[in-house]
């Protein structure tokens, strides 16, 4: 059930990787703690709508910092079931800490901006399959796109050209051209920023690691928008 619940939680997180064994492994114990787990449901009578996951980390002065591996809801009173549930520790424990992005649920419910950021680390991403990449990946449905891109890959000689990308119902198809009329000029490095929504085109082309004509920048943009990825899991 908790899977079930990840899954359509995760859904709509950007970056939150498709859980095999190994990971839910990772999420389900601590390397030095036990882990507690609860499914929440707003009553009795009705399904769990969300749950979570922690260990207790003991302090000296005997109280314990909540160390959250994990939670995810599938409906907006899921995040205040999770919030009241933890809060009701609030008399032993000390600190809240648990790994997510700038825009992670829990953030974005604090009355006040009380979090402390402890580590940043940004996660890498290698397109080793440019037209699979761009054809396998979701986009939002209603946007229509068309755009050419002259990709440079001095490693894999499949991706080193150009393609024409044409994106419509949440689909994308990818055809290689000869065109380089309108074409957006990039890495293959600049386009997994894109891909993943890191960074914008624009953003992209103010440092100079992209160029195309303001079109076809804003075509690429329009595909490929969305809120900037974050992956809470580690392995």
């Amino acid at each position: 059930l908790a899977e079930r619940i990840y899954k359509a939680f995760v859904r709509q997180r950007p970056g939150s990787l498709d859980r095999g064994p190994y990971v839910w492994d990772r999420v389900r114990n601590h390397r030095k703690l036990p882990v507690f787990g609860h499914l929440l449901a707003l009553s009795d009578q009705r399904p769990p709508v969300a749950y979570v996951r922690y260990a207790l980390a003991p302090k000296p002065d005997g109280r314990h910092d909540i160390e959250l591996q994990d939670y995810a809801l599938t409906q907006p009173e899921g995040l205040d079931l999770i919030i009241d549930h933890l809060a009701s520790q609030r008399s032993m424990a000390h600190n809240l800490r648990w790994q997510g992005g700038c825009d992670d649920p829990l953030l974005l419910a604090l009355d006040d901006h009380r979090g402390q950021v402890e580590l940043r680390e940004h996660w890498m991403l290698r397109l080793v399959n440019v037209r699979a990449a761009i054809e396998q990946r979701g986009y939002a449905q209603g946007v229509t796109a068309r755009f050419l891109l002259d990709v440079h890959d001095d490693l894999i000689a499949a991706n080193h050209g150009r393609f024409d990308v044409r994106v419509s119902e949440g689909r994308a198809t990818v055809r290689g051209s000869r065109g380089v009329r309108g074409a957006v000029a990039l890495s293959v490095q600049s386009l997994a920023s894109i891909y993943t929504g890191m960074s914008s085109p624009q953003q992209l082309a103010q440092r100079g690691l992209i160029a195309g004509p303001d079109k076809a920048l804003a075509n690429l943009a329009a595909a490929f928008a969305g809120p900037a990825p974050s992956m809470r899991d580690m392995f």
